[in-house]
């Protein structure tokens, strides 16, 4: 029985694949987003520089005058703090800055292929990394006494599969052999779908009627 619910699954898998045009379409808006994010932090990073020269000019100065007699100590110190304060902030925003853009590139790469070859990887993945995989991709599985599965969504493959037409409210049924379109046909993205994409982690997986031990 548990060898047949898990085939059953993993061939559900094959509807849960992104198509060849979504996933061009999707890799291209998130690089475009990806590349105006580097621009960005381009730019603060030239002025977070010039903020530290700056502070580290006035410092060495302070310094010199003190040396001098022209200031005295508790100014000195005053003066210091301000500027440790100062240089203090720029070195932690060069840090969050410091975002390594290519392997964004590349992981996205990755994801999205295997996004397109979800069934040969649930098929070739031992019982601990299907569990993982059904987590991250569905809220739930619904296994009917007939046999038919309703994988109802999480973020974002629901967004995907029903920008495809694949997912109808944000589930998918293995009722037919052909996957389901709505009468429309796909809808496509947006970037305002892909505004603060949610994250992957893991709910916990059930079957009303029957239980995988993936």
């Amino acid at each position: 029985m548990i060898e047949h619910v898990e085939e059953a699954i993993a061939d559900f898998y094959k509807s849960v694949e992104l198509s060849q045009d979504l996933q061009l379409q999707t890799e291209q808006m998130i690089l475009e987003q990806i590349t105006e994010l580097r621009e960005n932090a381009g730019t603060e990073r030239q002025q977070l520089v010039t903020r530290q020269r700056r502070a580290l000019n006035e410092r060495a100065k302070l310094l010199e005058a003190h040396y001098a007699g022209a200031i005295h100590l508790d100014q000195l110190k005053s003066e210091q703090e301000r500027l440790a304060s100062e240089l203090n902030y720029v070195e932690e925003r060069l840090g969050t800055l410091e975002l390594k853009f290519d392997v964004v590139e590349q992981n996205l790469k990755i994801a999205l292929a295997y996004g397109a070859n979800l069934h040969w990887a649930y098929v070739d993945a031992n019982h601990r990394t299907r569990r993982m995989i059904n987590q991250a991709i569905f809220e739930r599985l619904l296994i009917a006494d007939n046999g038919e599965i309703t994988g109802e969504l999480r973020p974002p493959f629901q967004l995907l599969l029903q920008a495809s037409g694949t997912a109808h409210n944000g589930a998918i049924r293995s009722q037919t052999k052909e996957k389901p379109r709505s009468p429309k046909g796909p809808r496509g993205l947006s970037k305002h779908d892909l505004v603060e994409p949610r994250g992957l982690e893991p709910l916990t997986f059930w079957l009303p009627a029957r239980r995988s031990p993936s």
